[in-house]
């Protein structure tokens, strides 16, 4: 049986100094295919500008989706691999939260956020919380529907094939696109009082040359050409503010937009720079205000600190948000049938103090697989996972 914990209710204070949100820096990466996790950069694709119009609508049939019946598509597991394998373990001991950026983005814009249902999971180990990635009931029922749905089903798949046509190295849209294949960075931010570790799926890469880390990463997004002012108004108040709260905690400065006709072409491409989205809006009477959202991620963030700290290490937590349905406070529930997501490796590191989970390699293992871009000097660490 669940059980309240706590509330917090959203506000709109103005954004102050503390709430800034520090530069991320890349600590690890991992690579994701049908055949398991790498760590390595196998999976990130550099950016090639298309030439228009770009048929999205080549390859559907053979279009290889994930499962999108699974609550769980975002293992915390891959996060603490990557830190193993790149030598970075030690740095669970200085984070206070970790996560992926979606669960950031969620908290991000809770102020602004008046219609999409959330959910999230939390455990606390030690000082740092754990926060999962879980879909939401009315997420899982909406994606079973449009996948059903044959219209639906293509304009999913629009959003891979636009990814598909900016790579540089691919096979092209004729062989179908696989959305289970992907490249994940993990970065070590923070806000406040709180450290986090933040793993992004980053789309492409300028190019070979930035693969040191983050500056050179680029977001591939579609979205409907517009023909109306209250299209646009619409643009500007909920997708820019999701790509802001997507990219800017995930140090993801530019953001490349294909506009699409109705029937899948491509039309336009913008280049948009992460940092100046909140600047598009500004002043207009639906404008969103980064600061405004950081300040929550901050208050959010100690609110959950607090209230966790109070309960024992080790019990799971559920964050809900329903503002659809006439709650716009964070609910906290404790539910004791959320299954285990923070691997046993991970609790024997706090309960030991570290003394013999976390232990460097004897030699030096060969570095960080694949690449030495994420700190090779450093001691590699076993977290026993």
């Amino acid at each position: 049986m669940s059980t309240l914990v706590s509330l917090l209710e959203p506000t709109r204070e103005a954004g102050q100094a503390s709430s800034r949100l520090s530069q991320p820096k890349e600590i690890s990466f991992f690579s994701k295919s049908r055949k398991g996790v790498s760590f390595d950069r196998s999976g990130l694709n550099t950016y090639k500008k298309p030439e228009l119009p770009v048929d999205l609508n080549v390859g559907f049939s053979l279009f290889q989706d994930r499962d999108r019946t699974n609550p769980y598509p975002a293992p915390l597991a891959n996060i603490l691999r990557s830190l193993e394998e790149h030598g970075q373990g030690e740095i669970l001991r200085e984070a206070t939260f970790v996560t992926y950026r979606g669960n950031i983005a969620k908290l991000l814009l809770v102020p602004y956020n008046d219609r999409e249902e959330w959910h999230m999971e939390a455990e606390r180990q030690g000082e740092t919380i754990f926060l999962n990635v879980v879909e939401a009931p009315s997420s899982l029922e909406r994606q079973a529907r449009d996948g059903n749905d044959p219209s639906r089903r293509a304009m999913q798949y629009w959003g891979f094939a636009f990814e598909e046509a900016c790579n540089a190295g691919g096979a092209g849209l004729q062989v179908g696109v696989d959305s289970t294949e992907g490249f994940n960075s993990v970065s070590l931010t923070s806000i406040g009082e709180h450290q986090l570790v933040i793993a992004s799926e980053v789309d492409c890469q300028r190019g070979p040359t930035s693969s040191s880390g983050t500056g050179g990463y680029i977001e591939l997004k579609t979205t409907r050409l517009m023909e109306s002012q209250k299209q646009v108004d619409s643009f500007e108040r909920h997708k820019l503010s999701k790509w802001w709260a997507q990219s800017y905690p995930a140090g993801v400065p530019t953001i490349v937009v294909g506009f699409r006709d109705d029937d899948g072409f491509v039309q336009k491409l913008q280049e948009l720079e992460t940092a100046k989205l909140p600047k598009y809006v500004a002043g207009k009477r639906f404008a969103w205000d980064a600061g405004v959202c950081l300040s929550f991620l901050n208050r959010s963030l100690a609110w959950l600190r607090g209230a966790l700290a109070a309960e024992p290490e080790g019990s799971r937590f559920r964050l809900e948000h329903s503002p659809s349905r006439g709650c716009r406070a964070i609910r906290l529930v404790r539910d004791p049938s959320i299954p285990p997501f923070v691997p046993e490796g991970v609790s024997r590191l706090y309960s030991c103090a570290g003394a013999a989970v976390l232990q460097p390699e004897e030699g030096d293992g060969g570095g960080a697989r694949g690449d030495e871009a994420a700190e090779p000097s450093a001691k590699k660490a076993r977290l026993l996972l």
